[in-house]
């Protein structure tokens, strides 16, 4: 389903919604129907079915006692695998959808999917085939999203030393992490980046060369962007999906142009300032929780010694260590474009 078909199927929906209230309540006779929606009255609905048209001075009293100004807020959508659509009151929804398990929230019916620029289209999991075969590339496979879960990010590598003892520590443990690498030490190390990729790490953009991108010419910053996207789809054979702007530091122009989710941290260790690995990993044990996104950098020897401790530590607390687009997609149905994430917690 791609982006203006889904759309167009919203305003469709939304037709759909108001017409399926209209006959329900014409049927079971919960509710006058006015034949005229623009005589002044304003559409109220309730949770169990009802629609009822009052004043506009008369709507607060009425949704103060449990009415609703918004037919989605009264009544859920849910799909199937193949798109199909049903609207329920949701005083009815646990009836109805225990007795059929086919119907979903637009969520689990369907995945993002992205091509090699980057831009993503939402679509239904019968049509992923199709979109493979198009050349499209599938998010990962969603985790239980009430499994504790924490993202380890790395940032301005790759090390050539240093990377690659990280990786042997991730393989040892089978932990997940993110790199958030710069175009301009990636370029000379593709190796390490499709190992990463390879053992199910991610492989995220920091940029060609740590630039601050709300400083730059529109055409500088479309090239700190697109030449380090480049380098990692050649490297892992698809493009990223998370960008980290140097310093954290964003605007319009950046999210507009990123073609990836913003990701930022809500652990900073501040590694490169301690250099100490017992300080790094009492950091990450007393501050780390569900849905934290962690800052490091794989530049430094203290960093990996320290994920050779922590990474266990965590795990034996009952953490998964996934990488950020197993908790963005595992949580939030995968990662939008543009979207700024901190942290990820379970809704």
């Amino acid at each position: 389903m791609e982006r203006k078909y889904f759309y167009g199927l919203t305003i469709i929906l939304t037709a759909i919604l108001v017409t399926l209230s209209l006959v329900h309540h014409h049927l079971d006779k919960k509710a006058a129907v006015y034949s005229s929606v623009n005589d002044g009255y304003v559409t109220l609905y309730s949770s169990d079915g009802r629609l009822c048209r009052v004043l506009p001075n008369e709507v607060e009293k009425y949704k103060s006692v449990g009415w609703y100004d918004k037919i989605e807020d009264a009544a859920t959508l849910k799909y199937t695998d193949s798109g199909e659509c049903i609207v329920v009151f949701k005083d009815d929804a646990d009836s109805f959808f225990n007795a059929d398990d086919k119907w979903k929230e637009l969520y689990d019916a369907s995945t993002l999917m992205y091509d090699v620029n980057g831009d993503t289209t939402r679509v239904f999991l019968a049509d992923v085939d199709k979109y493979l075969q198009r050349g499209y590339f599938k998010a990962p496979q969603a985790l239980d999203p009430n499994m504790p879960m924490i993202a380890i990010t790395f940032d301005d590598g790759p090390s050539e030393k240093q990377t690659p003892r990280l990786l042997d520590i991730c393989e040892k443990y089978g932990a997940h992490v993110t790199f958030f690498v710069l175009g301009s030490r990636a370029e000379s190390n593709k190796d390490i980046l499709s190992r990463a990729a390879q053992i199910g790490c991610e492989v995220g953009s920091h940029t060609y060369s740590h630039k601050q991108l709300t400083n730059l010419a529109p055409d500088v910053l479309e090239k700190e962007i697109s030449s380090t996207r480049d380098i990692i789809t050649e490297a892992t054979g698809s493009p990223p999906r998370a960008l980290r702007p140097p310093y954290g530091s964003y605007n319009t122009a950046v999210t507009e142009k990123a073609k990836a989710g913003i990701t930022l941290w809500s652990v900073d260790t501040q590694d490169w300032k301690s250099g100490n690995a017992d300080k790094i990993v009492e950091h990450i044990l007393n501050n780390a929780h569900d849905g934290d996104i962690v800052l490091l950098h794989d530049i430094y020897s203290a960093s990996v010694d320290a994920a050779d401790r922590f990474i266990p530590a965590l795990q034996s607390r009952g953490y998964a260590l996934v990488t950020v687009e197993e908790l963005i997609t595992s949580r939030r149905g995968g990662i939008e474009n543009g979207t700024v994430y901190r942290t990820v917690p379970n809704k």
